[in-house]
């Protein structure tokens, strides 16, 4: 089932719109802050309604209107209509930034494990075609995948860089690619899967560095136990160990979700 199929993506979409309310607001909001997949989800639609409402000219009512409130409530000072062009604007400055701040807040989860930290400076230049090139899995997913595992691979100050949605029953990964740091030419991002245990990690080949863009691909390596995923920096073509040479610049856990968590 995919993420627009899922119940809980209806109901992202009405509270980044600002619809939800009673009790469905109450509820979403305190399974929010704990479930990864709805912040996923809630990230989507902000990214999908912030342009169009970004793109929407602001309409104001005609100044007759307020001049005539004012009277009947007898306000001499500042007209209304100023007034509330003011406190408009300011509201729809206040608006962006809770948009803003909600976004960093419901991704920027706290990285689960002491070993995979930020080590290095990035470096600029990004190259498509190259990481595209480069993917090591067989890109053929079956028509209908059961996504039941997500994870949400940030920055160190908390913005989101990638969504990964992962099928265990199906070995197969939906990889959105949000807004990953431009690269050199001769180096690429490589995604890790990271053990329980101190287990150690397992490659699961190279990501892309196109922004807004989903990658879905094929894997046998993936397992139900893992804790997290892990992105370091590494050579063109990806680290030639079984293990990251690179700096492991970026993670997010890895959660599982029952089939009716929602």
């Amino acid at each position: 089932m995919s993420s627009r199929d899922d119940p809980g993506y209806e109901l992202a979409g009405e509270y980044v719109l600002g619809t939800l309310s009673g009790r469905d607001l109450e509820e979403f909001t305190a399974d929010l802050d704990a479930d990864y997949r709805l912040q996923a989800m809630v990230l989507e639609w902000q990214e999908r309604l912030q342009p169009l409402a970004e793109a929407l000219p602001p309409e104001e009512p005609p100044a007759h209107v307020w001049d005539s409130i004012a009277a009947r409530l007898n306000i001499r000072e500042q007209p209304l209509a100023d007034r509330f062009a003011s406190d408009r604007r300011r509201s729809q400055t206040y608006q962006l930034n809770e948009r803003i701040e909600a976004r960093r807040k419901y991704q920027s989860r706290k990285r689960e494990l002491s070993a995979w930290r930020i080590f290095g400076p990035l470096a600029t230049a990004a190259s498509l075609l190259l990481a595209v090139a480069l993917w090591q899995q067989k890109i053929s997913p079956p028509l209908e995948v059961n996504y039941n595992a997500v994870s949400v691979v940030t920055s160190d100050q908390g913005q989101p860089l990638w969504i990964i949605d992962a099928s265990i029953s199906d070995r197969m990964l939906k990889i959105r690619s949000l807004s990953p740091p431009d690269i050199d030419d001769n180096k690429d991002y490589q995604l890790w899967l990271v053990k329980p245990n101190d287990g150690g990690v397992q490659s699961l080949g190279l990501l892309s560095e196109s922004i807004n863009s989903t990658v879905v691909v094929e894997t046998n390596k993936l397992q139900a136990d893992a804790v997290a995923l892990a992105v370091s920096l590494e050579p063109a073509g990806g680290s030639p160990e079984q293990v990251p040479t690179g700096p492991v610049l970026y993670q997010g856990a890895f959660h599982i979700f029952k089939e009716k968590s929602i």
